[in-house]
This record gives C-alpha cells, sequence and structure tokens, in this order.
C-alpha cells in the first residue's frame, strides 16, 4: 500500500537544513542543505536555472563495509523580501515542500521591532481527504508539544506517539488513498460518457470495494477498479480506461512519494535575526541564531509556523526624549524660581 509509507518517522533517510538571513530592510538570503544518497534528490524542488547556486559535495560514509557515499548539496539564493520568496518557495505544488515567509517591521519609538516566520505547510494538503474526522483536538495538542528531534520522549508519550502515527496510517492513510485511486477511476469512466446509473452502480459499491482493500484482499493495481467495474455489469472500455487512469495514476504516486520522501526526512531550520532575540518558539537559542528541529509530524497534517522577534534600541529617540525632559525639567525650575521673589513681596 503505497501511502502506507506516508508516516515513517522512526527511519530518517536525508537530512534537510533550511537556513534564511533576515535583513533589516526586508531582503532575505536563502540556503537550503539536502543531504542523502542522491545528489537530485530535494523535496523543495530548487534548481540552478531558478537562480539558485548550487554546490555538491560528496562524502564517505564511514564504518560501513558497502561503499556508501553521502551528497550534501548546498542551494543559496537573495530574494528583495518575503513577498518575492513566497512566490518561489510558497506557490502550491502537490509534489513539494511548501514554506511561506513573513517579514512585519514596527516602529514604536524607543525601538524597532521584526517579526519573522516561516510555515510550512502540511505534506497532505494535495490530498482530497482531511485529516479532521481521524486525528482529533487532543491529538493536535500532543503534537504541539513534541519536544526537538532526538530529543527524549516520556514513556507515555512514545506510546501514544506509536498509537498516533498507527492511527493516521491505518485510518487515515488508507482511506485516503482509496478516495485518490477511487477518484481517479471514477473520472475516467466519465469521460467514456456512459449513463449515470452506471456511475451510480458504481458508487453503490464503493464502500465494499475500501473494505476488500482495507482488508488486503485486494491491492491497488491499475486493473483493479476495472476488474471490480466489470465484474459489476459496468460497460467500460478496459483497454482505454487502463491507459487514461496510468497518466493520472503516476501523477498520484508522484505525490505520494512526495509525502513519504517528506516525512522519512530529518529537518532543521536556522534563523538569523539582524538584532536582539526578544520572542520565539525555537527549540534553541543562540544570540541572534534560532533554531528549530521537528520531527516531520509536526507539519504532516497542519502549518507549523516558526517565528521570531528582534528589536533594536533608537538611541536619537532616546536621546531626544532626554534632552526634552531636561528641558521641561529646565523650565519648570526657572518658572519657579521667577515666581518666588513676587511671592516674597506679596507678603
Amino acid at each position: 500500500m503505497a501511502l502506507t509509507a506516508i508516516v515513517l518517522l522512526a527511519s530518517c533517510d536525508h537530512n534537510v537544513t533550511t537556513e534564511t538571513i533576515v535583513y533589516p530592510d526586508g531582503r532575505l538570503d536563502k540556503i537550503f542543505i539536502f543531504e542523502n544518497k542522491d545528489s537530485s534528490r530535494n523535496v523543495v524542488g530548487l534548481r540552478r536555472g531558478n537562480g539558485w547556486s548550487k554546490t555538491v559535495v560528496v562524502k564517505d560514509v564511514p564504518d560501513t563495509k558497502v561503499k556508501d557515499d553521502k551528497f550534501i548539496a548546498t542551494f543559496k539564493k537573495s530574494f528583495a523580501s518575503a513577498e518575492e520568496a513566497n512566490q518561489e518557495l510558497a506557490t502550491a505544488d502537490d509534489s513539494l515542500l511548501r514554506i511561506t515567509s513573513s517579514f512585519d517591521k514596527k516602529f514604536r519609538w524607543f525601538y524597532t521591532h521584526i517579526r519573522y516566520s516561516e510555515t510550512i505547510h502540511p505534506l497532505n494538503n494535495n490530498l482530497h481527504l482531511k485529516s479532521d474526522d481521524f486525528v482529533v483536538k487532543e491529538d493536535y495538542a500532543f503534537i504541539d508539544r513534541l519536544p526537538a528531534e532526538g530529543k527524549a520522549l516520556s514513556k507515555g508519550d512514545e506510546f501514544y506517539l506509536s498509537e498516533l502515527n498507527t492511527r493516521i496510517v491505518d485510518n487515515y492513510g488508507t482511506r485516503a488513498y482509496f478516495e485518490e485511486y477511487y477518484a481517479i477511476g471514477r473520472d475516467v469512466l466519465g469521460e467514456q460518457q456512459l449513463e449515470k446509473k452506471w456511475l451510480d452502480t458504481l458508487e453503490a459499491h464503493k464502500e465494499n470495494l475500501f473494505r476488500k482493500m482495507q482488508s488486503g484482499e485486494k491491492d491497488m493495481k491499475d486493473n483493479y477498479l476495472p476488474d471490480a467495474m466489470d465484474s459489476l455489469g459496468i460497460p467500460l472500455d478496459k483497454v482505454a480506461f487502463v491507459q487514461s487512469a496510468k497518466r493520472r495514476n503516476q501523477i498520484l504516486e508522484d505525490r505520494l512519494n512526495f509525502i513519504s520522501s517528506a516525512s522519512e526526512g530529518k529537518f532543521k531550520h536556522i534563523i538569523h535575526l539582524p538584532w536582539e532575540v526578544i520572542e520565539t518558539n525555537a527549540d534553541s537559542t543562540s544570540g541572534k541564531t534560532i533554531v528549530w528541529a521537528p520531527p516531520s509530524i509536526k507539519f504532516l497534517l497542519k502549518d507549523y509556523t516558526m517565528y521570531g522577534e528582534c528589536r533594536k534600541p533608537n538611541y536619537s529617540l532616546w536621546a531626544l526624549s532626554g534632552a526634552t525632559l531636561l528641558l521641561i525639567g529646565y523650565l519648570l525650575v526657572r518658572r519657579s524660581i521667577s515666581q518666588s521673589p513676587r511671592q516674597q513681596i506679596s507678603k
């Protein structure tokens, strides 16, 4: 079953590091580092042709009996703004990781603040079936409080995570895959312009088809649905059906491979802010640098936002405010002194 690979959180096949340098004027330098066994593999779809510089380093993996090289591919590109970065990195694509950047700069008299964030969009965003009927609020709350990748979990949390992974794969994953496959079959059947009653016949047997697949009686092979339709007496052209469905099935396979590949990765996100960090949800902070190492389940089913806020003192306004206070103090004292002799004469 292709979608059973959707959550292989314990088996990290490759490393992905994203690094962003944020400048006070809103410019961004983006760096992506992919470390895996295939130099061409990256879940963001970066290419030299889009203005990215690329370097590849081959690294020998020690302590292995068979030669096992790792490719470290580094992509770099500068953007004039977060909006420009989003035009390339946040556009909808069924087989790529989508990351939206946000830059907000505010002047608050004594300080100037910058709030910068990056949001990774759900890996399952390209599936028709959403997860809300399979994953409850308590599950999402548990996912939110999971620590960084590699941090120890309590036995209770380990058990909960294992059960959650099983439910996502066995319940949500299996049904989501079936819905995608079934939708392809129904669309292709509709292209053959049969009477509506035959589409209704297929719909009436949908749950039975799912139960057979769920029980392992049938695999979602190219001939499964046309064979099932034929057994239901639906007068379709099986050869034309298989040929028409083949391209759609390849697209579905690419989408599912993306989910599997991304969910198997080990991710690290680094943001370099220009000034003192005053607020963040990062896993760790060092000076102006904030770092996250989220397990991929954090963005498997919902948005995952990483943010940091920094500020710098507006020293010129501090000086102006201080000078203004001194001037006001001087004027008040002078007024008090000038009024004292008059008060004495009146007495």
